[in-house]
């Protein structure tokens, strides 16, 4: 059971019995005590319902508060912003005496006993910076301007500032054009949105009426005591003790779910007769009405900026890039498996990018503050790997001179990353296996078990199933490891993302590179697109830098390519500016036609054709398959079959 605040709790002995009953705290009922019957009770924006809230962040009928009998019953009736119990989002709570209610920007207890000592907020006071000054609660704007100006300018201004700024969602956008409605509603010579920090306001966004106005400062103690109380003041005649300029100043709270990030401040000088309490309410109303797009937006940002400073650390300067559909579809399944503790077995080709999608899925995972260990199988020889994956007892073996902890001890709290498992023996293979199923690894030399609390994610350029078929690889341990896999495609099954992660290696590599490239002629990008490209992305980066490298323009050129890529290009895509073939192609044409007349004049005899081109057979073999004349090829070996068994008849 929760105990209520002090102010508000009373002495046993002066306790009366009575009805439970709301007591509210904040909000346009503020200070009212609502009894509690046995029948359902509804509360909402409706004036039809049981309890009227003015106050626009209220669904019509918001929550209902019902006697079960056993006790009272709180139940969000599917509002558009929530019901808050001690702080916590409920969709059907049991009240206890005590609990602290949340709904838009009212704060109710719920109260099982009388109580005769509830008070009134002490009032903010500002007697150095301002003669006078006026607090307000957001809440109270709308209800005022509900009231008081129902079907006036003012209520079809919120409206309209609904409207225009419901839509938006770049926080920059926003922010111009709320500061631009409230400059036109009232009348300010300099607007701020204020990051609330305490003793050193930040200023985010502004709109001044003049240039030199910029120099003016802003009132820390008026920003400090909006920040501490969380309500909207209006103050007169502030500035410097000895300075005949003094202004009027209007500072509100941008507030959700009782959290404040920024407000909104504005001054005018006090000979143009100042704020006024109308003012005030204006610009209050304002804030309530579009404090929860703004305060989600600032929080969006805010995140986008740590994913991609988190991604950046992650990865380095490098990132999976894509558009294509094979792409989008592993990108899917990677962010629906990254949350979740599961094993993953990341597939795909040499090249293709699998440890960068490991990283991607511990970024976006609940390990993310955990640390990453990626260790290759293939690249340690096996005598070592044992010791490296799991670690060793001092003396466990010659030059053991102190204990070590293995990769798998120190990704404690993280991930492991297990790069190219299928290269591991039998014997490494039986002991991750234990480790999988019961999280516990035991060191070399070692003879108790040591708990981990790990995720582990592995990757492999190899066909497991078939290595299980094989007998080379544990069918246990593949089952154990395929909990849920990821395929990553080849680059040839990305073709429409092959340009586009070109230029972003032309970016990535100028700059490490130092050395400016505009980017690819659409020559050079015909050839580009036209490679097979084996390496895959791997491939395909080092081409770039190659490119870079040892290119002289400002632009990657066909020249700046390997042969290999050149001779697979399409002849007579390209042509310069009299018609004719561009140099490049010249050159690939003339080649065709040597290797199809060497091919012609051996009646399709491989070996005999390379002996004429003076060439090694391997090398013509990777030039047929370059060139794209395998089929040209074939057809003269079935003329010389033909023409044999004619002459044999």
């Amino acid at each position: 059971m929760n105990n209520p605040p002090a102010f508000f709790r009373a002495s046993e002995k002066n306790n009366k019995r009575m009805p439970p009953f709301l007591l509210c705290v904040l909000g346009p009922l503020q200070g009212g005590q609502i009894p509690l019957r046995d029948q359902e009770i509804v509360i909402g924006r409706d004036r039809d319902t049981g309890i009227y809230v003015g106050d626009l962040l209220l669904s019509r009928r918001h929550c209902s508060i019902s006697n079960e009998g056993s006790g009272y019953k709180i139940r969000d009736l599917e509002s558009l912003n929530g019901v808050f119990v001690n702080e916590t989002k409920v969709h059907e709570h049991e009240l206890q005496h005590g609990d602290k209610i949340e709904i838009g920007t009212s704060l109710f207890y719920f109260l099982t006993q009388a109580d005769s000592r509830v008070t009134d907020s002490t009032p903010i006071q500002d007697s150095v910076l301002a003669k006078s000054t006026t607090t307000y609660r957001l809440e109270e704007s709308i209800a005022g301007i509900e009231s008081r100006d129902r079907g006036n300018r003012n209520l079809s201004a919120l409206v309209s500032i609904n409207n225009s700024l419901s839509n938006l969602t770049d926080l920059k956008t926003f922010s111009e054009k709320l500061l631009d409605f409230i400059s036109e509603a009232v009348p300010c010579e300099r607007a701020f949105l204020i990051e609330a920090q305490p003793g050193s306001p930040v200023v985010s966004y502004s709109r001044l009426k003049d240039t030199e106005l910029a120099e003016r400062g802003i009132s820390k103690s008026i920003c400090e005591q909006v920040l501490f109380k969380k309500m909207a003041l209006l103050a007169s005649d502030v500035g410097e003790e000895n300075s005949l300029l003094r202004q009027s100043v209007l500072c509100v709270p941008l507030l959700w779910i009782g959290q404040l990030g920024t407000m909104i401040y504005l001054d005018a000088p006090s000979s143009s007769g100042g704020f006024t309490e109308a003012h005030l309410q204006v610009v209050s109303a304002i804030a309530a009405l579009t404090s929860p797009l703004f305060c989600h937006l600032q929080q969006s940002e805010k995140l986008q900026q740590k994913n991609s400073e988190l991604e950046k650390e992650l990865l380095g300067e490098r990132r999976l890039v894509g558009e294509s559909t094979a792409f989008k579809k592993a990108m899917t399944l990677i962010s629906k498996v990254a949350p979740s503790d599961s094993t993953v077995l990341i597939l795909g080709e040499s090249g293709t990018g699998k440890e960068l999608a490991a990283r991607r899925i511990y970024a976006a995972s609940n390990r993310a503050d955990g640390p990453f260990v990626a260790i290759n199988c293939a690249a340690i020889p096996e005598a070592l790997l044992e010791s490296e994956l799991f670690g060793h007892e001092k003396g466990a073996f010659t030059g053991a001179l102190a204990q070590r902890k293995g990769k798998i001890e120190s990704a404690e709290g993280g991930v492991i990353f297990l790069d190219e498992i299928g290269e591991l023996s039998p014997a490494l293979q039986a002991k991750l296996l234990r480790v999988l199923q019961e999280r516990e690894v035991e060191r070399v030399g070692g003879s108790r078990p040591i708990p981990v609390d790990i995720r582990i994610l592995a990757a492999t350029n190899q066909n497991l199933e078939k290595n299980v078929q094989e007998g080379k690889f544990r069918q246990d341990l593949f089952y154990r490891l395929n909990v849920i896999s990821v395929k990553m495609p080849a680059l040839r099954e990305m073709e429409e993302d092959i340009l586009l992660i070109a230029q972003y290696f032309v970016e990535h590599l100028g700059k490490k590179l130092r050395r400016s490239v505009r980017g690819i002629t659409p020559e050079t990008k015909t050839y580009l697109r036209n490679y097979s490209w084996p390496g895959n992305i791997r491939e395909l980066e080092n081409t770039i830098e190659r490119a870079i490298v040892l290119g002289v323009s400002e632009w990657i050129l066909p020249e700046d390519l390997p042969e290999n890529i050149l001779e697979s290009g399409v002849i007579g895509t390209s042509q310069n500016a009299n018609g004719d073939l561009g140099f490049q192609d010249e050159i690939l044409k003339r080649k065709r036609e040597l290797v199809l007349k060497a091919f012609e004049e051996s009646l399709g005899s491989h070996n005999e054709a390379a002996s004429k081109l003076g060439v090694h057979p391997n090398y013509l073999y990777r030039l047929v398959q370059n060139l794209k004349l395998q089929h040209t090829i074939d057809l003269l070996r079935i003329r010389r079959e033909q023409a044999g068994t004619d002459q044999s008849k």
